[in-house]
């Protein structure tokens, strides 16, 4: 506990900026929001690099799943609903982009944000060129998504930590398994779906977690249709080319 209050309190003090730190903070974690996301893999994929644009896919699909499961297993309090934290600020937003209201119901360890956008912009560097500026703005994304949740007051540092390290692992392992299984990759996100649907027989899920996991046969009807049937060139060469500097052939 002193450890995460140290912390929190530390980034809190921010506020001292005014309402602009606010803002500022609220912009930032809409960089994990899953909508904000899943907008970005498709854009990727209808307009830059269809291969790429699946990788990622999968990519945020592991890390989505795999964050709801584990919140449901661990069952950790929100910071504002733990003892000893009701000195710290939780800051309430409701808005159309980003919501911080009605989270009580829901668990805290580890962060959907931080996981989430960590097994997005990780695997945005790990199949690009792998430039020292790539690596830098992923980070620092991923970074900006951490601390805005902690600024918030709607997640422990641990949580954000390990987050952020599941979303590197899920990126990792949908790397290696998609290079590897290219050819079956419908063979391959199945089963993955499969997996995630198949947790919730064995455990007591929240309808966060249903929720997200109920969209999962319709990611993988959409990706079927997608591979089977449509096939098309990447729309906008323009988005190509701007991102040239960042990618190489997947």
């Amino acid at each position: 506990m002193g450890l995460d209050h140290g912390i929190m309190e530390a980034v809190q003090r921010l506020s001292g900026l005014g309402g602009a730190a606010d803002l500022f903070f609220a912009a930032c974690t809409f960089l994990g929001e899953e909508t904000f996301l899943i907008v970005a893999v498709l854009a990727i994929y209808w307009a830059v690099d269809k291969r790429r644009g699946e990788y990622l896919l999968l990519s945020l699909y592991m890390a989505i799943a795999s964050n709801g499961i584990l919140k449901d297993a661990v069952r950790r309090p929100r910071p504002f609903l733990t003892p000893g934290y009701e000195d710290l600020r939780y800051v309430r937003i409701d808005n159309p982009l980003v919501s911080t209201l009605d989270l009580a119901d829901s668990y805290s360890f580890p962060s959907g944000h931080a996981q989430c956008a960590s097994g997005l912009f990780s695997g945005v560097w790990l199949s690009g060129r792998r430039r020292g500026s790539t690596a830098f703005l992923c980070l620092l994304a991923v970074a900006l998504v951490m601390t805005s949740r902690v600024y918030l007051g709607v997640h422990f540092p641990t949580d954000v930590l390990a987050g952020a390290l599941l979303g590197l692992l899920c990126a990792l392992l949908a790397w290696v398994l998609f290079r590897a299984l290219y050819s079956h990759r419908l063979i391959l996100l199945g089963a993955v779906v499969g997996l995630s649907c198949l947790a919730l027989l064995f455990m007591d899920a929240s309808p966060d977690t249903v929720k997200t996991t109920a969209l999962a046969p319709a990611l993988f009807w959409g990706c079927f249709w997608s591979i089977r049937r449509c096939t098309f060139a990447p729309r906008a060469a323009w988005a190509a080319r701007c991102c040239g500097w960042c990618w190489a052939p997947c």
